[in-house]
């Protein structure tokens, strides 16, 4: 597919036009104590919005709610409010209090706490199953006796069982997946404290980069080394050394960074089943980095290749979805986000396309350095909402439209990150957490 030219039968569009700020809305900061509630979301939606897919953002949204230090009991100490899991209208927030963490429910729609108490977790960890169900690794907290406890729905503490050195804890299906102090083991654990399997690691377990979905989870280690386990017996189906494992969607992507044999192979994923062989391997080519609904793959060509050549893939199937292939493509500078996919162009301008099947949406000139919050090689993806690219960086969270302009800007302040949490785009600034409340 040429970005100059339609190739694969799909209509294409390329409106031009230069960026420019519709709206900014300055983040509302809460002064004395209590939540800031203004409604909130009561969209009832079944959709799975993981993999960058956003919500309805195409107006510019206001603040939802917010939550402070002031609104949760027994904050203390630096570090921020932050939404750690979800199970439906029920969101599970964590925040620094004594050594450690504590944790709250609180309702997703206007940010009010769903426990009667919080549970001060200390070192440990909290998470939900599928079904619902609240698992705390709990050192150093409340109560003082390390174990592994139960939450009740309304925040009490019930049933315990050994703690075994968990300190990281991942809902997986109907059980835990709990992933010990010192990284190097992970168990898979029923509610009522029944191990079903455990796996040793030679290296310690990188804890911020694991991934679950459906039967799999993706485990990588500080030796470069990334495994991709079973649920139902924690075997490793896919392993590598000095690689890079991505769930999409449609199933695993690998990418293998050997010098003389670099590839990229995908195994498909079905009713929660990981294929054993892959479906596809293709020679020379590389994982462009990005939370997306599908990999797109990058060929490695030499330093003084001329052009850049793009390939999207759909990990279940055995050929690519769609390429692009133009002389004015640029070798760096794709920004895969959400459903969307924006290459750069050699003179500094840029195309969007839309990731299941590669129409062109549109093309923006290149950036004005005077302005580099409208530069997308300067902001990190948040997600997509339809045909809007939502950005942040450089003081502020935005809506890209494929022709640059920007339909919406939200300011954040210095410290302040844009994240997805459930398709709502959450805003953490210091000692608060706020929801953009979605059109």
């Amino acid at each position: 597919m040429s970005i100059g030219s339609s190739v694969s039968a799909v209509a294409r569009r390329l409106p031009f036009g230069i960026g420019s700020v519709v709206a900014v809305l300055c983040v509302v900061m809460v002064v004395g104590a209590g939540a800031v509630l203004i409604g909130g979301p009561t969209d009832s939606d079944d959709t799975d919005y993981d993999f960058g897919l956003l919500r309805d953002y195409r107006s510019t949204p206001d603040v939802a709610w917010t939550l402070t230090d002031a609104d949760l009991p027994g904050y203390a100490g630096a570090g921020q409010i932050k939404v750690t899991d979800t199970y439906h209208d029920t969101w599970l927030v964590s925040y620094p209090s004594g050594i450690g963490r504590a944790f709250m429910a609180v309702d997703r729609r206007n940010g009010r706490a769903r426990w009667d108490q919080i549970v001060r977790a200390g070192l440990g960890d909290c998470a939900f199953t599928e079904t619902g169900q609240v698992g705390c690794a709990i050192e150093l907290g409340d109560p003082p006796t390390p174990a592994f406890y139960l939450v009740d729905p309304d925040g009490t503490i019930s049933g315990s069982s050994a703690l075994d050195g968990t300190s990281t804890v991942f809902g997986w299906a109907s059980n835990f997946l709990r992933i010990n102090k010192f990284g190097y083991q992970v168990s898979l654990v029923a509610p009522g404290g029944r191990t079903l399997w455990t796996q040793r690691f030679a290296q310690a377990v990188v804890r911020d980069r694991v991934q679950i979905s459906d039967g799999v989870a993706v485990l990588p280690t500080a030796d470069g080394s990334e495994y991709a386990l079973r649920r139902s017996d924690g075997e490793a189906r896919v392993s590598c050394t000095q690689c890079r494992m991505q769930l999409y969607p449609g199933g695993l992507v690998v990418q293998y960074d050997e010098a003389v044999n670099q590839r990229v192979a995908m195994y498909g994923l079905a009713n929660g089943r990981l294929d054993s062989a892959p479906t596809s391997v293709v020679p020379g080519v590389r994982l462009v980095s990005g939370t997306s609904t599908k990999p797109v793959l990058a060929i490695q060509g030499s330093v003084f290749a001329s052009h850049g050549v793009y390939s999207v893939y759909d990990p279940a199937g055995h050929d690519e979805t769609w390429q692009v292939v133009d002389e004015q493509v640029s070798k760096a500078g794709a920004r895969p986000c959400g459903s969307l996919l924006s290459l750069a162009r050699i003179d500094g301008s840029r195309v969007m396309f839309e990731l299941s099947d590669g129409s062109r949406l549109g093309g923006m000139l290149p950036p004005d350095p005077r302005h580099p919050e409208t530069n997308l090689d300067l902001l990190r993806c948040v997600g997509s909402s339809g045909d809007l690219m939502v950005v942040a960086g450089w003081g502020q969270v935005s809506a890209m439209a494929p022709d640059g302009q920007v339909r919406w800007a939200v300011a954040l302040s210095g410290d302040g990150a844009a994240s997805a949490v459930d398709g709502y785009v959450v805003l953490t600034q210091g000692t608060t957490l706020s929801v953009l409340r979605p059109s």
